[in-house]
């Protein structure tokens, strides 16, 4: 009886807990596909994978199938931070650097933005003036651990990083 008592006690409290919630759309819009900049719903992603958020209250989007990197400020105003939209793994500044179907993207607390470059066998990562290089990986399909420069990735699908950027944890798909 007790058993069913607390399990009874810990429903209603997650219940309770969803009730509070609230889902919005705050970029993009369900079922419609595209590559465009612009406030809001307005704004138009492919395939979204990966988000993640930095000190400054700006969202990071890894915009797969168009191969960018997109950023939604605090105003709601949704920019390609980094990616041509063309596929590649050209490092450089962020208008010119390339991407090739990137899944992940992380912060680290110094204003660098972190993304498992799935296609491209890479781990990039943009420096806080938009600058994009690879940091690990060969550019070929594997799974070889070793230094950053020997390194192999089959398919890295998510990412994540210490706050001081120092050590950064790949999940290889």
């Amino acid at each position: 009886m007790r058993i069913i008592l607390l399990s009874l006690l810990s429903l209603v409290i997650c219940i309770s807990t969803l009730e509070g919630q609230v889902v919005t759309t705050i970029a993009g819009s369900a079922g419609v596909v595209g590559s465009i900049n612009g406030n809001g719903t307005s704004s138009r992603f492919n395939n979204p994978h990966g988000i993640a958020a930095d000190k400054f209250g700006n969202i990071y989007i890894a915009d797969r199938y168009n191969n960018l990197i997109r950023k939604i400020n605090s105003s709601g105003v949704v920019s390609t931070f980094a990616g041509t939209g063309s596929p590649g793994s050209s490092d450089g500044a962020g208008n010119v650097a390339t991407f090739n179907e990137p899944w992940g993207v992380t912060c680290d607390t110094l204003g660098n933005v972190y993304v498992a470059d799935t296609k491209s066998y890479k781990i990039r990562k943009i420096n806080s003036v938009g600058v994009v290089s690879t940091i690990a990986g060969t550019g070929v399909f594997g799974t070889t651990n070793g230094a950053n420069n020997v390194a192999k990735f089959g398919f890295s699908s998510s990412i994540t990083v210490t706050p001081d950027g120092n050590t950064i944890y790949v999940a290889d798909y």
